[in-house]
């Protein structure tokens, strides 16, 4: 479990690492604060709805985290009235390393 503390911020870093590699990945700001979540909530996944208080553009922190660290995050269409909306799932193991609050960062 993550200390809620850290999923509420934006201002933390987190070094991780896929469970298959060595390579360590590092990423700050917004799309750290998602890929909390993303590990947090597990197989049950995070809509826009249920990070609404801070995530005002959550696909484009799943984007950075598919894109510039090559993580695997599924997108499940749920509809709804009046459309439908995505629920993103984390699809592949990582070991959080670290988690940095910004504050400490030179």
């Amino acid at each position: 479990m993550i200390d809620p503390k850290f999923l509420g911020s934006k201002k933390i870093a987190v070094i991780f690492r896929k469970s298959d590699q060595e390579k360590t990945h590092f990423i700050k700001g917004r799309p750290a604060q998602t890929l909390l979540w993303l590990v947090e909530k597990g197989e049950g996944g995070v809509t826009a709805q249920e990070v609404s208080s801070w995530a005002l553009r959550l696909g484009a922190y799943i984007f950075t985290l598919r894109r510039s660290n090559g993580l695997i995050i599924a997108t499940v269409r749920e509809p709804h009235d009046g459309g439908n909306h995505a629920r993103y799932i984390l699809r592949e193991s990582i070991e959080i390393a670290q988690i940095i609050p910004q504050l400490v960062m030179a």
